[in-house]
């Protein structure tokens, strides 16, 4: 069964986690910090930020599926 999304959850989630390790990279290259420092807090970063981006777009696609729905009930009523 294909479900269609408005905005697909992997995709959008990715595109958060690789923002995600660009700023980090960026900010902790600009403060100096330690090199295992960084790569835990970035390693870190990104996982919340893709679980972030799954959030946001199951969010998304729930409140689309509630306002489709609401819409096939009213021309339901409507035709009948």
């Amino acid at each position: 069964m294909k479900k269609d999304y408005i905005i697909e959850p992997k995709w959008i989630a990715s595109l958060y986690a690789l923002s995600a390790v660009a700023v980090c990279t960026l900010i902790f290259t600009y403060n100096g910090i330690d090199f295992i420092n960084a790569l835990i807090k970035t390693f870190f970063s990104a996982i919340a930020f893709y679980l972030l981006g799954i959030v946001t777009s199951s969010l998304i696609n729930f409140i689309a599926t509630i306002a489709d729905s609401a819409k096939n009930k009213e021309k339901k009523q409507d035709s009948t």
